[in-house]
């Protein structure tokens, strides 16, 4: 039998586990059905079907949900979550796998389109967890060593300190994983002390700084776009260039509102109170809403700091690097030259488009599937 994408939402067991199930089915006989989808693809029961098998045994002992597609996912996390005693860790890395789900990054596949589509918000609720729990878990999932995530889908090590430590070199997280659940819990203590220490002195990390972008940039995203329908991080003084149809500004708390349309973004730099990269909350918030239909194209502008954690999902989309560094100003001037390149990214169905006209301003790079590697 195969499986349906949203069978794949909670863990599989390990071997020993597995082997003890098949051994209870082979006595007991399988207590709690497989539940199917109408198309006969596994929605629930991963672990019990392959412990039939395990056992010799044909798992016949199934049902069909006959509900819409809309309705997959919370149906297969209620079951689940009455069945699993999950600590909050481990319900944040389902909820982050939920988030993913219908999308995996990809719109244009057809079997993506089919699938449902959860926000990390509805996710975080649906799994009763935090939002920046979530965001933790797709750290993990995205970055973290293998054994260091699975230590996390045990329950063994807390997914904060996990996404701490996924920062690390893949060796690095290795090693600190082998010496135990103390060292893990110390390194994401040094990590975070470390970080800290570094933000105080970076030029670019007081929160307070206005960076705006010079107009031949945002013109360049309005040729490409058609238009800018919304700058979700503003200001009055910002949209005298950007010419958003719509701003978001501090006091609107943009993170928190529903985007539309086509998007101009420059997010704010420094760290929010949480200690988390502003430009990895905003980046992964427009990812968030373009994967869902929220946003219909954007341009986002970044550092080109490729080494982050959170930079990693770019690369699914169109890039320029941008050859010399960009001359922002505030409203008292120019500021001072920043201390890291510029990338521009783009998320929409006109990568030729954004290829050809950014390609002024420095090398745009396109994922694989496109018309080519780079322009």
């Amino acid at each position: 039998m195969k499986f349906h994408p949203v069978a794949e939402i909670f863990p599989m067991m390990s071997n020993s586990e597995l082997a003890q199930l098949a051994a209870d089915i082979e006595t007991n006989g399988l207590r709690e059905p497989l539940w199917l989808h109408k198309d006969g693809r596994i929605i629930d029961g991963r672990n019990r079907y392959q412990a039939c098998e395990l056992a010799g045994i044909s798992a016949t002992h199934a049902r069909t949900f006959e509900g819409d597609d809309s309705e997959l996912v919370p149906f297969v996390v209620s079951l689940n979550l009455h069945r699993r005693h999950l600590n909050e860790s481990q319900r944040a890395m389902v909820a982050a796998r939920v988030a993913t789900l219908g999308h995996g990054g990809d719109r244009k596949s057809d079997q993506a389109a089919n699938l449902p589509v959860e926000t990390q918000a509805r996710a975080a609720e649906m799994l009763n967890v935090s939002e920046r729990t979530v965001r933790n878990a797709r750290k993990v999932q995205q970055a973290a060593a293998p054994e260091l995530a699975q230590a996390v889908e045990r329950g063994e090590v807390s997914v904060s300190a996990a996404a701490e430590v996924a920062t690390e070199p893949e060796n690095r997280q290795r090693e600190v994983v082998a010496k135990g659940d103390k060292e893990i819990l110390a390194a994401a203590k040094e990590i975070r002390e470390r970080r800290k220490a570094q933000s105080m002195t970076a030029l670019q990390s007081s929160e307070n700084n206005e960076w705006y972008t010079p107009g031949e940039y945002v013109e360049a995203a309005r040729d490409v776009m058609g238009s800018i329908d919304l700058d979700p991080a503003s200001c009055p003084t910002a949209n005298k260039t950007v010419r958003a149809s719509r701003i978001f500004t501090a006091e609107d708390n943009g993170l928190a509102t529903a985007w539309h349309g086509n998007v101009w973004l420059n997010p704010p730099y420094g760290r929010n109170d949480e200690h988390e990269s502003n430009q990895g909350v905003w980046s992964a918030r427009l990812i968030d809403q373009y994967e869902n239909g929220e946003v219909d194209q954007a341009v986002l502008l970044v550092n080109a700091v490729t080494d982050r954690v959170w930079f990693r999902p770019l690369w699914g989309y169109a890039i320029c690097f941008v050859g010399s560094r960009i001359k922002f100003y505030s409203p008292e001037g120019q500021k001072p030259q920043p201390t890291h390149g510029n990338v521009l990214v783009y998320l929409g169905p006109k990568v030729q488009a954004f290829a050809r006209r950014f390609s002024e301003f420095g090398r745009v790079v396109v994922p694989r599937g496109w018309f080519s590697e780079s322009v």
